[in-house]
C-alpha cells in the first residue's frame, strides 16, 4: 500500500492553491489539510499523476475530516478520453466517508473531496488503497 501521496487544492476557478506530500507513515506530525468553501482537494500518489489500477482491481478511497460538513466526494478515473468523476459525486453532510470499488478497465484515478461548507474543514485523514 502506498502511504505518501502528493495532494493540490484547487479554488473554485481551478487556480492552484496550494501542493504538498503527505506521508501517512509519519501521522503523528501531520496536522491535516484545511480546505476552504469551494475548494477542491485531489490525492494522488508520490510516484504519478494518476493511480494506475489494472481492469478488476478492488480499490478504496477514504477519509476523515475534523466535523461534519458538507461534503462531495468521488473517484475520477483518467484515460486516454479524458478524465470524469467516476464513482461518487453527491453531496452530503458527513465527517468521513468511504468509497469501495472494483476497476471496470485498466485506467488511471484519483480521489477527490471538495468543501460545499460555508467554514472551513481540516481531512485529518485519507487513504487511497488498491
Amino acid at each position: 500500500m502506498c502511504t505518501k501521496f502528493n495532494y493540490t487544492i484547487l479554488d473554485k476557478d481551478e487556480n492552484i492553491v496550494e501542493t504538498g506530500t503527505v506521508d501517512f507513515r509519519n501521522r503523528m506530525s501531520w496536522s491535516g489539510i484545511t480546505l476552504r468553501n469551494g475548494e477542491r482537494f485531489i490525492l494522488r500518489p508520490s510516484y504519478a499523476d494518476t493511480f494506475n489500477i489494472a481492469d478488476g482491481t478492488i480499490m478504496n478511497f477514504k477519509f476523515s475530516l475534523d466535523r461534519k460538513a458538507l461534503t462531495n466526494y468521488w473517484i475520477t478515473k483518467h484515460t486516454v478520453l479524458g478524465s470524469s468523476i467516476w464513482r461518487g459525486g453527491s453531496p452530503s453532510e458527513v465527517s468521513g466517508a468511504s468509497i469501495g470499488t472494483s476497476a471496470d478497465e485498466t485506467a488511471g484515478y484519483t480521489g477527490t473531496i471538495m468543501n460545499y461548507s460555508s467554514d472551513p474543514f481540516i481531512i485529518t485523514y485519507c487513504e487511497f488503497s488498491f
